[in-house]
């Protein structure tokens, strides 16, 4: 009797800690990717900002530069 508790507790904290660092590797690479897309648009927004930024920028530059 005192084997089968044994194998009982071993198998069962054997399937808590597969569980445990299952569901640890799944939301660790769930925030992974939430991060890398979230970077990702942030960048890609970011720049596009700059672009149409230095556009006016250079379109202005030149229209005062032609009518002044």
């Amino acid at each position: 009797m005192a084997l089968m508790t044994f194998y009982y507790y071993y198998y069962y904290y054997y399937y808590y800690y597969y569980y445990y660092y299952y569901y640890y590797y799944y939301y660790y690479y769930y925030y992974y990717y939430y991060y890398y897309y979230y970077y990702y648009y942030y960048y890609y927004y970011y720049n596009i900002y700059y672009y149409y930024y230095y556009y006016y920028y250079y379109y202005y530059y030149y229209y005062y530069y032609y009518y002044y």
